[in-house]
């Protein structure tokens, strides 16, 4: 997950550009609500796995399991911001002399130390001095070096739930590799939102195709072409902004927007969530599910975006902790469920070490997780990521071609 997606401390929402004015809809300005965003996005993502597959929970205790397994979905909300803000960064840089490297060099600084160092920790140093950890890797180590596990998975399953969440960073980066290419060669704004619908229709058919395969069946989740819409739907909302910024002034269709924005919520949790959520690997629900999970986060988006200060949403976006996880995400999202599966490996976690006491001790050991991996987070950022970042300064973006010309 990107450095605009998933930054640092001291990194705006969108870090590659200054400050240009006071509206949110203002190209690459520092807009706080999205360090927010950032830091639900991730929150959901570690909910989630601290209450991953507890089939001795009890029986009260289920529906409650069901509702967090919801928290996955916050891998459609990154993709929505990465969308969001990588476009936005390339069609502001697009004429830039140095628009490749410049690009590529600043996410090989963000992206590369940190997931390499994780993954140099779980392949290479944890069967030497932690054996009872490893498990069956199921495909060759490469897929995980080469950023293509989720290729992998798409064919062969999941691997150790260890390596389990990096097949959505290798979605980042083929992502990464693909879409500068296309906003660079796009002579017009018009153009470009035709072929981002036009690869909005190709994944929703790709989707359609891998789930009539019987044989691949984490496909349709997992498949670079199969999970687009978040990536499509928030670079759409980056090329139309200044529009959207405007349509939204009307009181009435933002009264609109909240009121699909708690609904939908809210009816997940009167239904049978459980079956609701596992429906998505059915035919209807997979072709059209992720669509649906990415326009609401889309949604969500805008609303926050629109949000001017002052407002609750705004507020409620900028609470200082909620910033500062959202800061420290890349990390967090990177080491919690290896942290998690250690304590499991130990039978730390409360299903083994203490289920008569469950009403109490799964929340407390879901505090316990958010809050140990925000605290690797932030020595990983002291010891590697911080310093990493320094040499961005050898890749800034130069002018456009015109001005240089000029």
């Amino acid at each position: 997950m990107s450095e605009a997606v998933l930054g640092g401390p001291g990194l705006s929402a969108a870090t590659e550009g200054r400050p240009t004015g006071k509206s949110a809809w203002e190209p690459l300005e520092h807009v706080p609500q999205l360090d927010g965003l950032r830091g639900l996005a991730v929150l959901l993502v570690v909910v989630m796995h601290a209450h991953w597959r507890l089939p001795n929970a009890p029986e009260w205790a289920h529906t409650w399991i069901s509702l967090t397994e919801w928290g996955w979905t916050g891998v459609d909300l990154f993709f929505v911001l990465s969308g969001f803000l990588i476009t936005s960064i390339l069609w502001r840089y697009r004429k830039s002399g140095n628009y490749f490297l410049a690009f590529y060099g600043r996410r090989f600084l963000r992206i590369f130390p940190l997931y390499y160092l994780v993954l140099f920790l779980l392949l290479i140093v944890m069967p030497v001095v932690a054996p009872w950890m490893v498990a069956n890797l199921r495909y060759p180590s490469p897929w995980y070096w080469l950023y293509g596990s989720n290729i992998a998975v798409s064919f062969y399953g999941w691997g150790p739930r260890y390596l389990s969440h990096f097949w959505s960073l290798g979605m980042e980066e083929q992502y990464y590799l693909v879409w500068p290419l296309v906003v660079w060669c796009a002579p017009s704004r018009r153009v470009l939102t035709g072929l981002a619908l036009g690869a909005l229709a190709l994944t929703i058919a790709t989707r359609w195709y891998l789930v009539t395969q019987e044989w691949m069946l984490t496909a349709p989740y997992t498949f670079p072409l199969a999970r687009l819409d978040g990536f499509v739907l928030g670079g759409l909302v980056a090329l139309w902004r200044v529009e959207l910024g405007t349509l939204l002034r009307h009181p009435s269709l933002r009264t609109a927007m909240f009121a699909v924005i708690v609904a939908v919520p809210l009816a997940i949790a009167i239904h049978d969530v459980k079956a609701l959520s596992w429906s998505l690997w059915t035919l209807p629900w997979s072709v059209s599910g992720y669509f649906c999970i990415a326009a609401y986060y889309t949604l969500v988006l805008v609303f926050v975006l629109e949000a001017p200060a002052g407002r609750w949403t705004h507020r409620v976006m900028t609470i200082p902790a909620l910033v500062d996880y959202g800061k420290y995400s890349y990390a967090v999202y990177l080491l919690h469920v290896p942290v998690d599966t250690i304590f499991r490996k130990l039978e730390w976690h409360p299903e083994t070490a203490l289920l008569d006491y469950f009403w109490w001790s799964m929340p407390a050991y879901t505090i316990f997780l958010v809050l140990i991996s925000y605290l690797l987070a932030r020595i990983s950022w002291w010891l590697l990521e911080e310093r990493c970042m320094r040499l961005k300064r050898y890749f800034r973006y130069g002018p456009t071609k015109e001005a240089a010309a000029a």
